[in-house]
């Protein structure tokens, strides 16, 4: 996914994640081998079963999350999540070179998730619940904040969690070097989501 991400913005010299139709960034990486099957994680189920009337259904740790684009009949269903704040790090058709993140091998483009995006800032606040990322906020880290891997299985998140202690469980998170590595919630704040992003000691909530 992020070799598709990265040869999209080689060829087209900008992003694929631009704003109001981040719901649908994997619509131009089809051609670089972005297939559904390429988006489903093994450790949850394939699909949200959701009428193509419904046109987004958020997921939980063990099921995707699922957009209808409204043309057709035209539905997708993936686990992962897209940064949207490199849109605001990278974003530019004259300059996209110019501003590979400072820390790109400890900057996400993607990650497991219950919603197609969003984009944390230093300051966001854990999910309280780590089997459907629901929390204070809506966006932020929430949505990343799901414990999908680790000791148990993703469907025995955590539903009740006391943020003023550790957090269980684990999560993908894809980087913009290319490489893959499994994160422990509690080090999600440890990451370089954004081009100023300064890493909160102690992580928000503690």
């Amino acid at each position: 996914m992020v070799v598709a991400f990265r040869m999209y913005g080689n060829d087209f010299n900008y992003l694929a994640v631009t704003p109001g139709n981040e719901f649908f960034w994997y619509k131009p990486l089809g051609p670089y081998g972005i297939t559904p099957g390429v988006m489903l994680c093994p450790a949850a189920a394939s699909t949200n079963v959701t009428p193509l009337t419904i046109p987004f259904s958020p997921g939980t740790a063990d099921r995707a999350w699922f957009t209808f684009s409204g043309v057709g009949s035209y539905g997708f269903n993936t686990h992962f999540v897209v940064n949207t704040t490199l849109t605001n790090m990278l974003q530019s058709k004259n300059d996209f070179w110019n501003k590979i993140p400072l820390q790109p091998s400890a900057t996400p483009v993607f990650a497991d998730s219950i919603n197609p995006a969003s984009g944390p800032i230093p300051a966001s606040l854990p999910a309280t619940n780590l089997y459907t990322g629901e929390g204070t906020e809506l966006q932020g880290m929430c949505p990343f904040d799901i414990a999908r891997h680790g000791s148990q299985s993703a469907a025995a998140a955590p539903r009740i969690v006391d943020t003023s202690q550790p957090l269980s469980g684990k999560t993908d998170v894809a980087l913009y070097d290319g490489h893959v590595e499994s994160s422990r919630l509690e080090d999600l704040w440890n990451y370089y989501w954004t081009a100023n992003w300064v890493i909160p000691n102690p992580r928000p909530g503690r």
